[in-house]
């Protein structure tokens, strides 16, 4: 992928043609399905007591280089799990995801847990402690669906940039996260955690990054 050819698709509205949506992680544990250009539904598999189990996916860009900087995720009625932005190790479509638990706070990330109304920011780094950055968030998955909307911006610093999770009543929540080099072998990523299904669309690329 180039600077060049990434424009041209922008321009042209060919982008999720050319560069579709790729989200990796257990491959027998959901199914990823284009239901409109530009919109992919992941759908987790049922386990043996027919209970959808949470399965983790995130979106990798080592093998085009290609980053995102937003992303819209719809959580279906009755469906849950956690979305945000986590950093670890990037192995490109061999990611292991199966070590997040987004349930606490990880030194580099930012998530909202569906469930428990909550979202999390980056670990003290003296205490240790989670550090909670919302909670009792107006969200009930139980009775309606679930939108919302992430975000990555240009920081201060080229390796500083803000990650932010907003939800489709403005409620917006954000972090100054740490963005490693290419060559550091960590990355942030954009992060799915979900037990039923979900809808993902309104991708943006970063095609000035290459």
């Amino acid at each position: 992928a180039t600077y060049e050819f990434c424009s041209m698709l922008e321009y042209y509205n060919l982008m999720q043609g050319v560069y579709g949506q790729t989200w990796v992680g257990d491959k027998d544990a959901f199914t990823c399905e284009e239901i409109a250009y530009g919109t992919v539904s992941l759908c987790s598999k049922t386990s043996d007591d027919s209970t959808p189990k949470l399965t983790t996916v995130v979106f990798p860009h080592k093998s085009t280089g290609l980053k995102l900087n937003e992303f819209t995720v719809e959580f279906e009625k009755g469906a849950t799990g956690s979305v945000g932005w986590v950093e670890f190790n990037d192995n490109g479509a061999d990611t292991a995801t199966t070590h997040i638990n987004l349930t606490r706070s990880y030194p580099n990330g930012v998530f909202l847990n569906i469930a428990e109304r909550k979202a999390y920011g980056p670990k003290n780094n003296r205490s240790g402690a989670d550090t909670i950055l919302g909670e009792n968030l107006r969200m009930n998955h139980t009775e309606t669906a679930t939108k919302l909307v992430c975000r990555r911006v240009g920081g201060t610093h080229k390796t500083q940039r803000k990650y932010s999770i907003e939800l489709v009543d403005g409620t917006k929540i954000d972090a100054t996260l740490i963005d490693p080099e290419p060559n550091y072998g960590n990355c942030v990523l954009p992060i799915i955690a979900f037990s039923g299904k979900v809808t993902v669309s309104g991708l943006r690329y970063a095609i000035g990054e290459l």
